[in-house]
């Protein structure tokens, strides 16, 4: 399904700005005019009667969505349901949001000429690009492979450490308590 945006309420949501919960879009004022039946050419639906319609935006600063949705019954959304769905919008934008970023920051990050070390708060070396790689006399590759290899010592570290912990306290429980 195709539709120009100059038409129907999908275009009217992303010409205005505005989120609809109509009712009965073929009566709406609003669509007088522009109203576009996406049944018209499927022919699954009579056209006679109203629809209701739903269209909520959903944009970030690098796409634009519209979520539609159809029900050939009148006033078939509750402002409760509307509320519902404006709150999983605003979800679904932020989780988008970061995930352009994230993604944003890793292609950033691989492909510029400049070398970026990232450092846990203690300043162990976590990942390092191509170009840091390089500067530290490693491929790639081999760069990955170290980093690997001292988170798995840390794990094993950390580990024997919780072990001694646990030991220890165990026989502190076992000296007060027998």
């Amino acid at each position: 399904y195709e539709q120009p945006l100059n038409q129907g309420v999908l275009g009217y949501v992303y010409r205005t700005g505005k989120d609809v919960n109509s009712g009965n879009v073929k009566a709406d004022p609003r669509f007088k005019g522009v109203y576009v039946s996406p049944w018209k050419e499927s022919g699954s639906l009579p056209e006679e009667g109203g629809r209701s319609e739903l269209c909520l935006r959903l944009a970030t600063q690098n796409a634009y969505f519209i979520l539609n949705i159809e029900d050939p019954k009148l006033n078939a959304f509750s402002d409760k349901e509307f509320e519902a769905l404006e709150f999983f919008r605003d979800e679904a934008k932020a989780i988008l949001e970061r995930s352009w970023l994230y993604h944003s920051l890793i292609a950033a990050r691989q492909f510029t000429s400049d070398a970026i070390i990232g450092t846990d708060l203690k300043g162990k070396i976590t990942s390092v690009n191509r170009a840091a790689a390089f500067l530290l006399g490693y491929t790639e590759a081999k760069m990955q492979e170290k980093l690997e290899e001292d988170q798995s010592t840390n794990r094993k570290n950390s580990m024997q450490r919780h072990q001694r912990v646990v030991k220890t306290l165990h026989q502190l429980h076992m000296k007060y308590n027998s």
